[in-house]
């Protein structure tokens, strides 16, 4: 429309594109500076995967869930748009999905824990969030990170194999008196956990001695009840001999099962110290007695040493998705998986000095 207005003429419809073209224009560069902003600072508290574009999608999922249709119709974005977004979110543990009760062609979306962690969570008001990641990368606070759960994630602990591993390794070395093993492979993912979580919910690591090989297997799901040796656990070791297989618990104590099958089981119950089954008064009276005697500890803090790096080559072989040697010291030879012996500190943890 053209009017003549104080003798000039106006267009109108010019007027109204240049005022929708500016707007436009406003936005996209609201957009870029919330990018520039936020994304790095995302980046930071580890969700290096994630767009700000993103929110529109996760703070519009309810508790109770939401379906495909009504999230694009909140999200205001086609459908197209909106398979595209949920497929990405759900592949980087932002979401989950659920086929419909009610419409077997719509699922129900849901938010996971890194979702929930990205958008709601804060640390205790007396808790030095900073100070608890220490030389970590500094994360946002997730309560499914502390307390104890942050060993499913890599960035501060190594998993089921660094939780577990190290007591059972022990075993191994503290019997064999073996000091390390000379080969180590791993392998594992995560085929059932839809979580924040990143460590393996499932793993098996082969160990390479001179005279034996151990094997390392765990998994965080089926819930192994046809391997309990006791009906509120399922852990242990397994020797295996010429004269049979000695198997060592913890709240089953140990069995020995001999090759012959007309000789007796031999079985001794677990001696552990209630409320928590632990035997830690012992282990610090036999620490103490050993600064007075001069001997060894029962747990010595070398073989621990060894023990924990057993579980991190596991760790490592895993990451790099192939085997690797060991010399007690170092990865011979092998400049790319050395350099995961080590990883830098953040900030003022930094070490060396």
């Amino acid at each position: 429309m053209i009017v003549e207005k104080d003798k000039k003429i106006v267009d109108f419809n010019q007027l109204r594109e240049l005022r929708d073209r500016s707007l436009g224009r406003l936005i996209w560069r609201m957009k870029r500076y919330m990018d520039g902003f936020m994304e790095p600072r995302l980046q930071q508290m580890g969700f290096t995967d994630f767009k700000t574009s993103y929110l529109a999608f996760l703070a519009n999922i309810e508790e109770k869930g939401i379906t495909n249709n009504e999230l694009a119709k909140r999200a205001c974005v086609t459908k197209q748009m909106m398979s595209k977004t949920v497929s990405v979110l759900e592949a980087e543990g932002y979401i989950y999905t659920e086929k419909s009760e009610t419409d077997s062609r719509s699922n129900r979306i849901f938010m996971n824990d890194r979702g929930f962690e990205l958008l709601y969570a804060e640390p205790p008001k007396e808790m030095d969030w900073a100070m608890w990641c220490g030389p970590a990368p500094l994360r946002a606070y997730n309560p499914t990170m502390h307390p104890k759960g942050f060993r499913g994630y890599l960035d501060y602990a190594n998993g089921t194999l660094g939780d577990w591993g190290i007591h059972w390794m022990d075993q191994i070395l503290w019997w064999t008196e073996e000091k390390h093993p000379r080969k180590v492979y791993s392998t594992g993912g995560r085929a059932i956990r839809q979580d924040s979580t990143d460590a393996p919910d499932h793993q098996v690591a082969t160990f390479e001695f001179e005279g034996f090989t151990a094997v390392w297997e765990h998994r965080q799901f089926a819930g192994n009840n046809a391997e309990k040796t006791h009906p509120q656990q399922a852990v242990g070791v397994y020797f295996y001999g010429t004269e049979g297989t000695f198997h060592m618990g913890w709240l089953d104590g140990w069995t020995f099962y001999p090759t012959d099958s007309k000789k007796p089981v031999i079985h001794q119950d677990a001696q552990l110290n209630k409320p928590d089954d632990q035997n830690i008064a012992q282990l610090w009276a036999n620490f103490l007695a050993c600064i007075k005697t001069n001997k060894t500890p029962i747990s010595d803090i070398e073989i621990g040493q060894r023990s924990t790096n057993m579980a991190l080559l596991g760790m490592l072989s895993m990451k790099l998705g192939r085997s690797v040697e060991w010399d007690g010291n170092q990865i011979p030879n092998d400049p790319e998986a050395n350099k995961l012996l080590s990883r830098a500190y953040r900030g003022e943890w930094q070490y060396p000095v």
